[in-house]
């Protein structure tokens, strides 16, 4: 959507558009590339922020913070629940490290209405929910979204 608008408006925004009142253009579907990011910001003067969500949790899982804190390109920082990166062996990975993302608090699901797994893998077990195989790294304590399974 921020590419549309900014090809829909290239030169200039409409007159008389008011956007005082608008706080941040949240994103949170796919990474949105930081050059687009930068020229909607500039242009319409709102500072956009991402997020990592899934259907398996509710809201968000991941938010970025809307003011100086945040890092453009990133997915943000866990809110209401545990965020890890693990590898394909259920180990916790280490900062700077590419993994799997998992998932685990009051507000991620447990399971399918009426489906029976019957081989749960050991993070499952632990109580963490996996990502749909979409990868990502931490660094500091923001998580960038690396590739996202759709």
């Amino acid at each position: 959507m921020l590419a549309l608008l900014n090809q829909r408006y290239p030169d200039r925004l409409p007159e008389g558009l008011d956007l005082s009142c608008v706080r941040f253009a949240l994103c949170g579907s796919a990474p949105v590339p930081v050059p687009v990011m930068d020229e909607f910001e500039k242009k319409f003067g709102v500072l956009v922020v991402e997020g990592y969500g899934l259907s398996e949790c509710a809201c968000r899982a991941t938010f970025n913070p809307p003011n100086r804190n945040r890092r453009p390109g990133s997915i943000g920082v866990p809110i209401g629940s545990e965020v890890k990166i693990f590898d394909d062996q259920d180990n916790e990975l280490p900062v700077g490290e590419t993994g799997e993302i998992v998932l685990r608090g009051p507000n991620i699901m447990k399971g399918y209405f009426k489906t029976i797994r019957p081989m749960r893998r050991p993070c499952e077990m632990a109580g963490y929910t996996l990502a749909m195989s979409d990868t990502a790294m931490r660094k500091d304590s923001f998580i960038w979204s690396i590739a996202k399974t759709i």
